[in-house]
């Protein structure tokens, strides 16, 4: 996942079987709650239906990934690229702009600095009683 470089716009549609080879390298998650996967070579376990005899009594994928994926990135791509919702946009981008630049409300606000901790205010005071979390 990105750290919020890519904008808040960013249209993302991940991949179930890279997400799956990416956290479960050693297929130690499906073996264990698929008790049925549990002989199957690793190159296989993340892509059953690619082996030449897939496990028996183990179903076929209901979808189909890669025309999925494709008709989701259509329909989210089209809805965004429609002439409708470009002025909305560029109206909305221009306001911002123009109302950052004049400093008037409505502008994003820029980020104040964390102030620094204050010298000789780091320890508790010798008075007060000092609680650990979690004792009674």
């Amino acid at each position: 996942m990105q750290s919020g470089v890519t904008g808040i716009n960013t249209i993302r549609i991940y991949s179930s079987v890279k997400q799956s080879r990416d956290h479960d390298p050693d297929g130690a998650f499906i073996r264990q709650w698929l008790p049925e996967l549990r002989d199957v070579p690793l190159p296989f376990l993340h892509e059953t239906w690619l082996m030449p005899e897939p496990p028996a009594g183990y179903p076929a994928p209901i979808v189909d990934l890669k025309a999925a994926t494709l008709l989701a990135k259509e329909k989210i791509y089209g809805k965004r690229l429609k002439k409708r919702c470009r002025p909305k946009r560029s109206a909305y981008m221009k306001s911002m702009a123009l109302a950052d630049r004049a400093g008037k409300a409505g502008a994003v606000p820029a980020k104040r600095p964390v102030p620094a901790p204050r010298r000789g205010n780091l320890q508790p005071q010798a008075s007060a009683p000092t609680r650990i979390e979690g004792s009674s």
